[in-house]
Order: structure tokens, then sequence, then C-alpha cells
């Protein structure tokens, strides 16, 4: 509730016990959701989830020149994806544009605002005028002294005009916000600022106050960015006559170089991370932690344990660092927890993107693509990375990496080694991992060598890489003939001395 008491305006009477808890997320449809709306919409939600209160969405969409509908659909769609379901909503304000015509003119009548024909140059003017002078710029209130029924007439005579809200000369306006304490502005700093523009237009600070009236919001948790403009939004509720709510400003966020997050980070916007591979789960625990802590130990939190430990009072007043190795490492450990058939669906996707299977595979996947998929599930923090590790199990042929190739050469006997191990396969009789196994150790007990200066070049050769699942299970998985097609090609590329007839046996006897 605000209270007028030695001209000191005042709000900050401590809500969060009360009933009928409304909080909203008001994104700007300018362009798409990114990790700080996210998180402020995660914030929200989870604070209306524990007080039992109501979540509204609000899309604030008055400035139309930047306002785009695929903006505020995806902002919908990636709100869904998290899993922010809103109570109410969405509500657009380029529909309620009657209303705010109506408020600001309903505050010009109580002598709250008037108002103001000063053109753009005029302005510009002015403030020229203040930097010459080195002081901030602050409109010098001029068509305040305008007689009310003269600026009619202007307004009659079709002169545009706008409409400021007249800030009290004197005092102060302070309010308790929930996170950062008391905070306090001199009146005397603050602008006879507009509210409503000469194109009829609402700012934004008289849209929102006046839409968080309409809609009973006790709450508003937003970027501390906004502090500067809450005076402002004090100030009209005050005029108004309409309680005030409680405010809590949250932390910003910050790159890993302690700058204010954005694209030259890498990724922003919500959408890229889930078309990264990230489980939406984990981007949301993630974000929690953005300026919030339980108890400084605990990272790992379902949904439910946010909503019961979530609470304001833990919150920083610190700017909070966005951290993409944790975020990855965290993403990582949801992979590896998400059931079965979740993993296996949404890996299958990403390999259909990369072009590695067919739809038919995506919608019945055989035990033989399963398994891959197993095989390497703790191998990645996101599925983007996955097509990258099995990419060799689903092509005919292969590269192999400077590494692969460096694993092969390291030794002057794996060359040797290898035509000897392409030979013995050709006539092993079963290409399972535990027959592939046995083979292995006669090869080594053999040779006097340990597993490992074996199956590292092996890997090398049939996969191209340095790593991959189980060399076993590899090449089960790859199959007799791709395994001796691969070993062959290997061999004659790095002059193992495979005879070609020798490679088209090899063929004959793998089909």
């Amino acid at each position: 509730m605000i209270q007028n008491q030695e001209k000191i305006t005042k709000s900050g009477q401590d809500k969060s016990g009360q009933d009928n808890i409304c909080v909203r997320f008001a994104p700007s449809p300018t362009g798409f959701l990114h990790v700080g709306g996210a998180r402020t919409a995660l914030y929200n939600w989870l604070f209306a989830r524990k007080q039992r209160g109501t979540f509204i969405l609000r899309i604030e969409d008055t400035d139309v020149e930047r306002s785009e509908e695929r903006f505020w659909r995806k902002i919908l769609e990636d709100l869904e994806w998290l899993g922010l379901n809103w109570d109410q909503g969405p509500f657009f304000q380029h529909e309620r544009r009657e209303i705010y015509v109506q408020k600001a003119q309903e505050l010009v009548q109580k002598q709250k605002a008037y108002y103001c024909f000063c053109s753009p140059q005029e302005l510009e003017r002015q403030r020229e005028e203040a930097a010459r002078k080195d002081i901030p710029f602050r409109y010098d209130g001029r068509c305040l002294k305008i007689p009310a029924q003269e600026a009619l007439e202007h307004i009659r005579a079709g002169e545009p005009a706008a409409i400021r809200f007249r800030v009290p000369e004197a005092g102060k306006t302070e309010f308790h916000d929930l996170i950062h304490g008391k905070v306090s502005f001199d009146n005397r700093q603050l602008d006879d600022f507009i509210i409503l523009r000469s194109n009829g237009l609402p700012t934004y600070n008289l849209a929102a106050v006046v839409d968080d009236m309409m809609m009973n919001i006790t709450h508003i948790i937003r970027g501390d960015d906004h502090i500067s403009n809450t005076p402002k939004q004090i100030l009209l509720y005050q005029a108004f006559g309409f309680p005030c709510p409680q405010f809590a400003h949250i932390p910003m966020i910050m790159g890993p170089d302690n700058t204010r997050l954005s694209k030259r980070h890498g990724a922003v916007a919500v959408g890229q991370y889930r078309e990264a591979g990230y489980l939406p789960e984990a981007l949301v625990n993630y974000l929690a932690l953005l300026g919030w802590s339980y108890d400084g130990q605990q990272t790992i939190f379902s949904i439910p344990e946010l909503i019961e430990k979530f609470d304001l009072k833990k919150v920083s007043k610190k700017a909070a660092i966005f951290d993409p190795v944790k975020l990855d490492w965290m993403n990582g450990k949801y992979i590896r927890q998400i059931d079965e058939q979740r993993y296996i669906s949404l890996a299958l996707v990403f390999l259909h993107k990369a072009g590695l299977v067919n739809e038919a595979v995506v919608q019945q996947p055989p035990a033989a693509v399963i398994k891959i998929l197993l095989s390497v599930r703790d191998k990645f923090k996101k599925f983007s990375e996955l097509p990258a590790l099995v990419d060799f199990f689903f092509v005919d042929s292969i590269t192999l990496t400077e590494e692969a190739r460096s694993q092969i050469m390291a030794s002057q006997d794996n060359l040797s080694l290898l035509k000897e191990l392409y030979e013995r396969l050709l006539n092993i009789e079963v290409f399972d991992e535990a027959s592939l196994e046995a083979l292995f150790q006669d090869l080594i007990r053999e040779k006097g060598i340990k597993m490992a200066s074996l199956a590292q070049p092996v890997r090398a050769a049939v996969t191209g890489r340095s790593a991959s699942p189980g060399v076993f299970l590899t090449m089960s998985l790859l199959g007799r003939e791709r395994v001796l097609t691969r070993l062959a090609n290997c061999l004659q590329t790095l002059g193992g001395g495979l005879r070609r007839e020798e490679f088209v046996i090899g063929q004959e006897q793998g089909s």
C-alpha cells in the first residue's frame, strides 16, 4: 500500500503471506525469449506455484514497429517447452489501447498529468542545452504552465500532444524491495515522464501499471534493470489511488567475463538451447540457480523440489554468472537420468536431423540402433553432440581423423597386427562380442602384448577416430562386412601390404 507521510511515497508491505497471490510474466515480442527472460518467467512461476497463486502471461506489444507475431508465438512455444504453464492469458496490450488512453486522460482530469505540445526538435534543443551545462536532462515543465482550457483548444484544433505525468517537485519515493531492501529516489531527480505519446500509444510505464492494476497483480518479480522504472510506477499507482504491489528485482545475468550476457557469449535464446539438444528440465534447473540457492550445496532439483524450496529471500543481490560448462554438465546428468524410451526418442530425432537415419528407423528403431545409442549415453552432454559420436555406425565409408591415423601409426608393428587380425576375422564363424574378444585374447597372447596395443589401432581403423564404445561392441554392431572393408581400406591407404585380390576375397567371405 502506498502511504503519504511527510511527502514520502512508500510501498512495500510484505504480501507473501496474503491470499490470492497473483504474478505475471510480460515479455515484449520484439525478439525471441532469452535466458534472462526465461529465468524471470521461472521465478514468477515458482513463486505462484508455491503460494498456490495465479501466473498470468501478458504480451507487451505496444511497440508496434518492432513487435512481430512470430516472436510472441515462439515465446509461447518456448514457455510451454520449459513447462511454465500459465493460468490466464496470453493478454495482448495492443488490444487494450483505448483503456490506456482513457486512464491517461483520467490523470489529466485529476491534474496528475498534463498535455505536452513540445515538438521532438524542441525537446532535442533542451537535451543539448542540458548537455552543454553538463547536467542530466530533465523536462523543464513549460507545458505544465499552459492553462487547461487553452490546452483543450489546442487539442480540438488537432495539434499533436503527448501526456506527461506530473512528478511531485519535492519529497522522495521509496519502496521496500524483497531482495534489495529499502530503495529510495529523490523526486527532484525524476522527469515529468510521458505516459501517452502523441500518436496515442501508451508508454511502458503507463501500460504496465494499468494492466497490473486491472489484473490485481500482487507481486512484480523482474530484472533489476527495472528498478529505475519503479518510482515512476509507484507514483502512477498513487495517482490512481490503487494499492501498490510488492516488488522483487532479481539480479542481472552476466557472461563468464563479467559483462552482460549477450550473443557474443554464445546462445542466449531459449530456442537455441532446445535446438542444441538441451533438456527443458535441465535448463529450468540451471536457470533457477542463477541468483538463487537453497543451501549452497544442492544443485540438482526436480520441478516439485524447486516449487517447494524456492524462496525470494534466498535470491542474491549480486549479478549471476552464466557458465555454459556447468549447464552442459547438468544437462549431461539429466540425459543419463531420463527414462530409456524418452532418451531413444530424442536421440533418434537428432540422428534424423543429421541425415543418419530415415523416418522408418525413427518410428521403429531396430535393436542394433538402440544398442548403439545406449552404448554412448554417458559420452555426451547435449543431443547435438550425438551424431558426431555415432555417425561411423550409419555410413558406408569413413575418413581417418588425424588422431586416428596417429594412433595406427604409433607403432611400426600396428599395420602387421591389423593385417593379421584381418586374416583371422575372415575365418571367424560367429561375429559377436564374445567371439571377437576371444579372438583378440588369442592374438595378444601369441604376440605378448597388452589388449590396448591391439584394440586402439583396430578402433581407429574401423571407426576413423580415436574414441568409441567398447571395441568388441563396436565391431559387432558394425558387422563383419563393414569391419573387414574398413580394415582393408586402412591397410591399403597406409601401406599395410594387403593385396587387392586379398581384399576382394575378404569382401566375398564377409558378405
